[in-house]
């Protein structure tokens, strides 16, 4: 079962020329860009829709996975008509620095608040699955551009940082060479994870914009003692869960809907 969850969590990147082609396809214009970041040494991919908005909605994937994740919301209708769509793929994995590990959060995070401040984007909302889920939390703590959160099944519990014995492929050198480089790099985070969220912990309290955290109570992968973790964490005068009973780790595409509902409902508050 947890090779299944695994597989299914592991999204193929998606190339520059089939991106464009699936963009047409669907009558969505978007561009593609590689930015140099100053905490980076490898450029970042970023993908975007909805150029002409002010409002900025910025998807942070998961590990393992890549901006292809988010591309459904990107070509959204109703999203597109209130905000810029982005998408990026965070350092190791898709095409930024494909395969070479970046597994601080706070290096992750500072990646994300330099791409806010050279687009110039304004009243932004993040929305981070899985690992992506603290490092979307963390950015407003060195940021002031972030006006909300959205949380899908984030890891950001140090004390339940849920290890798969195949995980141990990627770490072990004799069979790290067999597995796929973008697995390689999730593993790379995976075995660091709990260490810096620790060296985070204390940033969570003051986070004083609007936080969504949606979980499922049958997260296989992320367990669901998260979302207590996260409740006790931060502000509650900010911070609002939403806890789905029969749900699990793949929100952002068997919720769709729901996540749609709560990105809208940040952006309504503007």
């Amino acid at each position: 079962m947890p090779v299944i969850l695994l597989n299914s969590c592991l999204k193929s990147r998606t190339s520059d020329k089939k991106t464009l082609k699936e963009f047409e396809e669907a009558g969505v214009a978007v561009t593609i860009d590689y930015f140099q970041t100053s905490s980076h040494a490898e450029k970042v991919r970023v993908v975007t829709t909805g150029m002409e908005k002010d409002t900025t909605v910025l998807f942070i994937h998961g590990a393992p996975g890549s901006s292809d994740a988010f591309y459904s919301y990107l070509k959204d209708s109703v999203l597109l008509e209130r905000a810029k769509l982005i998408s990026i793929d965070r350092p190791g994995y898709g095409y930024s620095d494909f395969g070479k590990s970046l597994t601080s959060i706070e290096a992750q995070a500072q990646v994300v608040r330099e791409i806010c401040d050279a687009y110039n984007l304004k009243n932004i909302i993040l929305v981070g699955h899985s690992f992506g889920g603290p490092i979307a939390a963390y950015v407003p703590t060195i940021s002031d551009k972030i006006d909300g959160v959205v949380m899908l099944a984030p890891a950001i519990d140090p004390d339940n940082e849920k290890i798969f014995w195949i995980a141990n492929f990627a770490r072990w050198k004799i069979t790290k060479w067999m597995v796929p480089r973008s697995l390689a790099v999730a593993g790379d985070e995976k075995f660091s994870h709990s260490e810096e969220l620790r060296k985070i912990r204390d940033a969570w309290g003051d986070v004083k914009i609007p936080v969504v955290h949606i979980h499922g109570e049958k997260d296989a992968i992320v367990p669901y003692a998260n979302l207590a973790f996260a409740t006790k964490e931060f502000d509650d005068t900010y911070y609002r869960s939403i806890s789905l009973p029969e749900e699990n780790h793949f929100i952002p595409w068997t919720q769709k809907p729901l996540v749609l509902e709560e990105i809208l409902g940040l952006l309504n508050t503007k």
